[in-house]
């Protein structure tokens, strides 16, 4: 059942890329919303059929929070090209909140299941800032998104970096490595997003790039609950 799942979300996924690409905004927003309940179902199937609750259920509370503010912020993002174009960085400012209070719920669930690590904290304060540096030097335009979308960059490498101390501390088994390819491709996903999003000649051809990243790193964090 659970590889049907899988199948069902990359046909459902690849679909939705496809409508987007073709700039159908009504249907790709019914198709986003439709995709992002897939990574929701993966993870209620993971939830249903193994012991994770019982054995973990701080972390499988925290994982199904940060999954559904992940679909929440999927819907607002999807909303602009729906709405007038002056409202477009208000929209990226909901969007990225969402995913932000995501992110929290998703180190929450880290920290539940592992330890808390200053060195995650000073990883990702490095790579935050070097984001920031980074963006200086591409010119990009982040206009009232810049504070508010910086700040989530923290904890998107927050995550990142709790995952990796994660296996390094405790070994590669399946969940730990899952766990770690979908934080990794979550940041991936969203550094891909900014040149989309805040680029002077903002790089749409990148668009099945991040969406392709970002709906991994979601099936992964979901399906990382089976395998606790």
């Amino acid at each position: 059942m659970m590889y049907g799942l899988f199948a069902l979300a990359l046909v459902v996924i690849g679909v939705f890329i496809y409508s987007e690409m073709r700039q159908k905004p009504l249907r790709s927003f019914a198709l986003k919303g439709l995709s992002s309940a897939m990574f929701l179902a993966i993870y209620l199937y993971g939830v249903a059929t193994t012991t994770s609750i019982q054995s973990h259920p701080l972390v499988v509370g925290f994982f199904g929070i940060g999954l559904v503010f992940g679909l929440i912020g999927d819907l607002v993002l999807a909303l602009r090209s729906m709405r007038p174009q002056e409202e477009n960085h208000r929209i990226i400012l909901y969007g990225t909140l969402s995913f932000m209070i995501g992110h929290v719920f998703y180190y929450f669930a880290l920290l539940s299941y592992g330890s808390f690590e200053v060195l995650a904290l000073l990883i990702a304060l490095i790579l935050s800032n070097a984001t920031f540096l980074a963006s200086r030097v591409m010119r990009l335009n982040w206009g009232p998104s810049k504070w508010p979308s910086l700040v989530y960059s923290f904890f998107l490498f927050l995550v990142a970096a709790q995952s990796l101390l994660i296996v390094i501390n405790n070994g590669f088994s399946s969940y730990h490595t899952t766990l770690l390819l979908g934080s990794v491709l979550f940041a991936a996903s969203d550094l891909v997003l900014a040149q989309i999003y805040f680029a002077p000649k903002p790089m749409t051809q990148l668009i099945p790039v991040n969406l392709s990243l970002y709906y991994a790193a979601q099936l992964l964090l979901a399906f990382s609950i089976s395998l606790i």
